[in-house]
């Protein structure tokens, strides 16, 4: 059972496969939009981007490999990446 106002399962699932699908695309305006503010990602080199940081990369497409970081993301203290967007419903 979710905590009153916490996202369901389904829910975050679909949030992740929207945040993968726009990851793989390089699609920076939607990750900017489910990507949480404190999110960093470890790159396999053991390099660490921030949000903003990683979001610049894509728009100079200079991120090598999207499809690697579509799966390396990580949220301190986060159970999901993104909240859903206000309104949204499944």
């Amino acid at each position: 059972m979710s905590p009153e106002g916490a996202p369901t399962d389904q829910q975050v699932l679909v949030l992740e496969q929207r945040r993968v699908t726009a990851s793989l695309a390089a699609d920076v305006d939607e990750l900017d939009k489910l990507i949480d503010d404190d999110c960093c990602y470890v790159h396999f080199s053991g390099s660490v981007d921030i949000k903003k940081s990683y979001l610049a990369q894509l728009r100079r497409g200079t991120c090598a490999t999207p499809e690697s970081h579509a799966a390396s993301m990580q949220c301190p203290s986060r159970v999901h990446a993104a909240s859903p967007p206000s309104g949204w419903t499944p």
